[in-house]
């Protein structure tokens, strides 16, 4: 478990920057930091399992400072098997020529002032299958910021009428 991190200075419960990082998938909580979560700056982060073999339990992000998972510079996302929601502003945040693979895991929010997924300054994000479930109980669930950002996929775990986003592709 990481708890409590940042002590009130917004830094990240974890921080991956120009550098590859993987999390195995079980039972992980990363929850209550000041800031964010997870945040890749000019790096990748897997979070999921390599072995299709295996079965294991979802990650927990949840109740952090601002967005659970951060992308920005240039980074990767490999997203598999993760339960993010109740982060004080999106669920996943990505930024900045970013790019994000989902597949099989739950993101949502609580609140129309912020997203489930948050995509922007030219980046992209691809939703695989077995569907991700992307919600927001006030607001949208995805939300393109600029003409530059996309997504494509698997939108079955989307409300249809919850995500704005001029580039979209199946």
């Amino acid at each position: 478990m990481i708890q409590g991190n940042g002590g009130g200075t917004g830094r990240p419960g974890v921080g991956i920057n120009r550098a590859p990082g993987r999390r195995l998938l079980g039972l992980n909580d990363i929850n209550t930091s000041s800031g964010k979560g997870v945040e890749v700056n000019q790096g990748t982060l897997f979070q999921g399992v390599g072995d299709f073999n295996l079965t294991p339990e979802f990650d927990t992000i949840t109740s952090n400072g601002y967005s659970g998972i951060s992308a920005w510079n240039g980074s990767s996302l490999d997203i598999q098997k993760v339960s993010g929601s109740n982060n004080g502003r999106n669920g996943i945040w990505v930024g900045f020529h970013s790019t994000m693979r989902i597949l099989g895991s739950s993101i949502s929010r609580n609140s129309s002032i912020w997203t489930a997924v948050y995509i922007y300054e030219g980046s992209a994000v691809y939703l695989d299958t077995p569907a991700a479930t992307i919600m927001n109980s006030d607001g949208l669930a995805l939300f393109c910021a600029d003409n530059e950002s996309s997504f494509a996929g698997d939108i079955s775990g989307m409300d249809p009428l919850s995500w704005s986003c001029s580039n979209f592709s199946y």
